[in-house]
């Protein structure tokens, strides 16, 4: 016999795209600030000063996500300390990272 889906709640496969956005930003929270000073970058005729903060939030963003990488890999390999220490600073450069947080 089929069994017919009594449950109302929605399936995990269906994904909206504003909940992808959302994922997005949680991984990446520099994104649309980046998005917004390349914009005034453009607009204003390459002002260096801006140039120069578009450069350090991607710098920002891949040195956190290195020290999140490194975490993750001394705690597979059992040096907690070393993990901890990388996951500290992983907070310290983004405090309001998901990713940093878990």
């Amino acid at each position: 016999m089929a069994r017919l889906q009594t449950s109302a709640a929605p399936s995990r496969l269906s994904v909206t795209a504003d909940g992808r956005a959302f994922r997005m930003l949680l991984i990446a929270p520099e994104a649309p600030l980046i998005v917004v000073l390349m914009g005034v970058y453009w607009a204003m005729g390459d002002p260096p000063l801006i140039g120069v903060l578009v450069a350090l939030l991607i710098v920002g963003f891949i040195a956190r996500w290195l020290a999140l990488e490194g975490a993750r890999r001394s705690y597979t390999v059992a040096h907690y300390r070393e993990a901890s220490t990388l996951a500290q600073l992983a907070l310290f450069l983004n405090p309001w990272s998901a990713d940093a947080l878990a």
